[in-house]
């Protein structure tokens, strides 16, 4: 009798899960439901009869919880059945059945075959605001750059493939992951062991870019934005600050790579009254029209300019953090959309992981040094 009672006491989740775990404060303080009603849409006109689907509450936090731990469906399904945070994060009860790696496919699949990109993006941006609405001041410097992701598709494998078909004389199939192209990840400078000359070495990649928008400040990435590999850099920087201004971003500076340095930015930044901090190429501040080329000289002279550039390598910490943390060196599925399933849910996994911190860490006390 006794061994029952005990048991029957054990049936709140909440009194096994410590308030200060990190999942219990990411399920607790963020309005999920709220955030997961828009993707009902999907799933509209489904499930009219028969036994009744899960909750697309749960389906979204399962997916979340899929990017933050870096695991597969099957691995997030056994993970939310056998560890009570997530169970708890996933918003299930003890009692309560976890969905299957076939569910969370479905329903990744659902919002990809029902093109509904919009709502990833609009998702990206309620929690960049719900951030700003818990009292997190944005800073004003934005960094912008891309990262890339290599395609799923193993090249070896899909070039015999290729030629196995060509000598049968069956006409060459698709490949397997038509959206991803050839890019260029910058070069390396390598000494010739023969001539002694250097030589540019370009690195190549066959995949996508995720170009992302970060704010200095807090470290978070408030826009994103998925392309083939072979998109410039520069063509994807408009959008991005276009969108961080409609989220109520105040920018005064933008910071970037050489791939940033682009006469468009310059006047989208001219009409907006913000600066670009830009690393400019040589053929700028080099040119033959020595007007123009001191202008640009002027421009580097500035200090905002020197202060902003050194901010860059807050971004590239990101791209570490997302590549060897969160998965993003790879695609996980095939196809541009899917990419940007997984670009979409690591950024706002990270982020979700960023507000939290400064959420609920106490700021640091600076000692002074009293002297006697």
């Amino acid at each position: 009798m006794e061994f029952e009672v005990a048991q029957s006491m054990i049936v709140n989740l909440s009194d096994l899960v410590p308030k200060e775990h990190f999942l219990r404060k990411l399920a607790d303080n963020f309005p999920w439901e709220n955030w997961a009603k828009p993707f009902e849409k999907c799933f509209k006109g489904e499930k009219e009869y028969g036994p009744k689907g899960y909750p697309v509450s749960v389906l979204l936090r399962m997916s979340v919880l899929s990017f933050l731990y870096d695991r597969s469906d099957k691995q997030t399904e056994d993970f939310v059945r056998e560890a009570l945070p997530a169970r708890y994060f996933a918003g299930l009860s003890l009692l309560q059945p976890v969905p299957d790696e076939t569910t969370l496919c479905r329903f990744r699949g659902r919002i990809a075959q029902k093109g509904k990109d919009k709502l990833l993006h609009s998702f990206f941006s309620e929690i960049i605001k719900y951030a700003q609405k818990k009292g997190i001041e944005m800073g004003k410097v934005q960094v912008l750059d891309s990262t890339h992701t290599n395609s799923k598709v193993n090249l070896e494998n899909e070039n015999r493939r290729q030629k196995e078909n060509r000598k049968e004389g069956e006409p060459s199939s698709a490949p397997l992951d038509p959206d991803a192209k050839w890019g260029c990840k910058g070069s390396k400078r390598k000494k010739d062991p023969e001539t002694g000359e250097i030589k540019e070495d370009k690195q190549w990649f066959f995949g996508y870019k995720c170009h992302t928008s970060l704010n200095q400040k807090t470290g978070l990435i408030t826009s994103l934005l998925v392309s083939p590999g072979n998109k410039p850099d520069n063509e994807a920087a408009r959008w991005l600050l276009e969108n961080d201004l409609r989220q109520g971003l105040k920018i005064t500076v933008v910071t970037g790579d050489k791939g940033y340095d682009d006469g468009d930015l310059f006047a989208f930044c001219g009409g907006k009254e913000i600066f670009p901090a830009v690393n400019l190429k040589k053929s700028r501040t080099e040119q033959k029209n020595e007007k123009l080329a001191n202008k640009w000289r002027e421009h580097k002279k500035l200090p905002f300019y020197e202060a902003a550039l050194k901010k860059r390598y807050k971004v590239e910490q990101k791209f570490g953090e997302a590549k060897s943390q969160h998965g993003l060196g790879r695609c996980r599925y095939l196809g541009e959309r899917k990419y940007g399933f997984q670009a979409v849910f690591t950024f706002l996994s990270m982020n979700l992981k960023r507000i939290v911190k400064l959420i609920f860490t106490p700021p640091k006390r600076r000692l002074s040094l009293c002297r006697a």
